[in-house]
């Protein structure tokens, strides 16, 4: 049985000791092996393309910098780092293509940001800016769940995943505000940030925390790639 293929969005950076001063298009193994755990084959997409994407069974989302407000309706905070308007713009551009495709979507971290602000969300540029949250920048516990956050009932999050409570590791300042429309809640923090959205169908899912580098100490995390391989893999023609 043929594999489904999925694009990783690749992040664009410029190594301090390269000679040139091109971008670099980089994700890391944890994403790779994930998705072949999970049933799938990986390939690193550069930016958007019609043809790049045509050739990918679904697409994926990897975490990363901050999202340019500017796309969301918002000045920049000083809170806000590592702004790459271009990169965000590339990766809107997939995921709206993908959408109009069939394509399923899958974020992790950044794309959970980065898929909400696509399709018309907005974002608090920290978590600090929330009521009542609290600090979720654990990034020296990555491996590990730092914080609980609650499966909402129903929710096709909740059918993968088979919980109701999960512990997560947290390497994040920014959060989902506004939702938007078409997009569910589908698992929030102990302090009410929004940890898991997903769409009716489930062919959009997107989480907050890691759970490619989580897959080393609970091996529940395999069931999100699980299911987006299959997702993926029910779009191939035959």
């Amino acid at each position: 049985m043929k594999r489904p293929l999925i694009g990783i969005m690749g992040d664009w950076c410029t190594p301090d000791k390269s000679a040139f001063d091109f971008d670099w298009v980089t994700t890391n193994m944890g994403y790779v092996d994930g998705l072949e755990k999970g049933g799938a084959s990986a390939l690193v997409v550069p930016r958007f393309s019609p043809a790049a994407i045509d050739c990918c069974d679904a697409i994926l989302i990897q975490g990363g910098a901050d999202v340019d407000p500017a796309l969301y309706g918002q000045s920049l905070n000083p809170l806000s780092k590592g702004i790459r308007s271009e990169m965000d713009r590339t990766m809107i551009d997939a995921v709206l293509y993908a959408r109009s495709m069939d394509k399923p979507v899958f974020g992790i971290c950044r794309g959970i940001q980065l898929i909400n602000v696509a399709l018309g969300g907005t974002l608090y540029q920290d978590v600090s800016l929330e009521a009542v949250a609290h600090k979720h920048s654990n990034y020296g516990t990555p491996y590990i769940g730092v914080h609980s956050v609650s499966i909402v009932s129903g929710t096709v999050l909740s059918r993968i995943l088979g919980e109701s409570e999960l512990m997560v590791n947290s390497l994040h300042h920014q959060a989902v505000d506004a939702v938007a429309d078409g997009l569910l809640v589908s698992a929030v923090a102990d302090d009410k940030t929004i940890e898991a959205l997903e769409n009716a169908d489930g062919s959009i899912l997107a989480v907050q925390w890691h759970p490619e580098a989580l897959i080393r100490t609970d091996e529940r995390m395999k069931l999100l790639f699980e299911y987006f391989a299959h997702s993926a893999g029910r779009r191939i023609k035959v």
